[in-house]
Order: structure tokens, then sequence, then C-alpha cells
């Protein structure tokens, strides 16, 4: 998926929106993990194998910031 297309302007887009707006009432902890959520669709979507690069990505983040 690239960011011009059809597919991502009509309905990854907003419904990445809809959601994010949807969870700020339930607070920041909400809000980070549904667009950690579409990080992951939008990146595995181009190819399936890049949900494990970001996922070897984050747990090293969060590891490293302990």
């Amino acid at each position: 998926m690239v960011f011009r297309s059809y597919l991502f302007i009509f309905y990854f887009l907003p419904l990445a929106l809809a959601l994010y707006y949807m969870m700020a009432r339930a607070g920041s902890r909400a809000l980070h993990d549904t667009l950690i959520l579409f990080g992951y669709l939008f990146y595995g979507w181009a190819n399936p194998k890049f949900i494990f690069l970001m996922a070897a990505t984050t747990a090293t983040t969060v590891v490293g910031g302990i």
C-alpha cells in the first residue's frame, strides 16, 4: 500500500483516524496502541515479512529503554 493509493486514502486513513479519535477518550495508552497497530498493518500490507522486522525493532527499543 502506498500513501497515494485509493485504498489508503479512502479506507485505511479514515479508519485509522476514526479509531484514533475514538480512543482519545480512553487515554494515551490506547492512542499509542492504536498507532502501533495501524503502523504494523500498513507496513505488513506491503510485505508480511516487515511485521517481523518491526516486532524485532519494537522489542529492541523496549528492552533498550528499560
